[in-house]
């Protein structure tokens, strides 16, 4: 099988996947992220090449990756590409990867794992909104971001 053909291939699986997800997710029985099986099928399309990485960043508003109003996930990828460019790249990658761990808490939206709890608790009668989250949601994970970096640019890598 040529690689466009199993492209083509592994878009209308990954469609038809996402959308059944998507279906599926609005059934009480089964609770599915809905928000997840978006993220996951778009991940799978940029992987597997079916969209190329250059296309999937121009889709991409930065400034709301930036802002961890999206997954952390997708941030990271965003910046793969730039840090090669900064002064101390092993330092770089290092600050990304504890930024993307920690700022993934600052909003509801910022990680999958919250907007999963968030909706296990709706399940459960709690409601948890952006204001509520984010009493502890904002504080937290910028003194922990505080920390985290003063302790990266003063330790020897």
């Amino acid at each position: 099988m040529r690689e466009t053909e199993l492209h083509r291939l592994i878009a209308l699986v990954v469609f038809a996947g996402t959308y059944a997800g998507l279906g599926i997710g609005r059934l009480p029985p089964f609770r599915v992220d809905r928000t997840g099986v978006a993220i996951i099928g778009a991940a799978v399309m940029v992987v597997t090449g079916v969209v190329p990485w250059d296309r999937a960043v121009a889709a991409v508003d930065a400034h709301t990756l930036v802002l961890h109003l999206v997954s952390n996930v997708p941030a990271v990828l965003l910046f793969k590409s730039v840090i090669p460019s900064f002064g101390d790249p092993v330092r770089s990658w290092l600050i990304l990867a504890m930024a993307s761990t920690l700022a993934g808490n600052l909003t509801i939206l910022g990680s999958v794992a919250n907007l999963i709890v968030v909706e296990e608790a709706r399940a459960g009668g709690i409601e948890i909104g952006f204001v509520e989250y984010s009493r502890v949601g904002v504080p937290v994970p910028a003194l922990t971001l505080l920390v985290g970096w003063l302790v990266l640019i003063s330790v020897p890598v």
